[in-house]
């Protein structure tokens, strides 16, 4: 298995082989902590990639995408990219309440 590492403590393990898949990993979700993946299926779109993460106990499904930390399609060396777990809407506001599905790195403190 090979594992790319992206910002922030996050990054994905490919399978070996020709048509590597991405099977597990590290996301950030959007309370800002750091989870393993429990589950990654197989892509739905050409940006996303159904998975799942264990919070409080409990599998929280959504999907996973690679974006800068601040939130751009572009990473740069201040801005690195990270792979970011969404969770679904329907289970959002139970899991990450005052959370809504556009979220961002915290400024540093200038």
């Amino acid at each position: 298995m090979d594992y790319r590492n992206l910002g922030l403590g996050t990054g994905f393990k490919l399978s070996r082989g020709g048509f590597a898949q991405v099977i597990g990993g590290r996301a950030m979700c959007a309370d800002g902590k750091v989870r393993a993946l429990a589950h990654v299926g197989e892509p739905d779109t050409v940006w996303t990639r159904p998975a799942a993460v264990k919070v409080k106990g409990r599998y929280v499904a959504g999907y996973v995408t690679i974006e800068s930390a601040e939130g751009s399609d572009v990473p740069l060396d201040h801005d690195p990219a990270v792979l970011k777990f969404c969770a679904n809407v329907d289970v959002r506001a139970a899991v990450f309440p005052g959370l809504d599905a556009t979220w961002k790195r915290p400024a540093a403190d200038a």
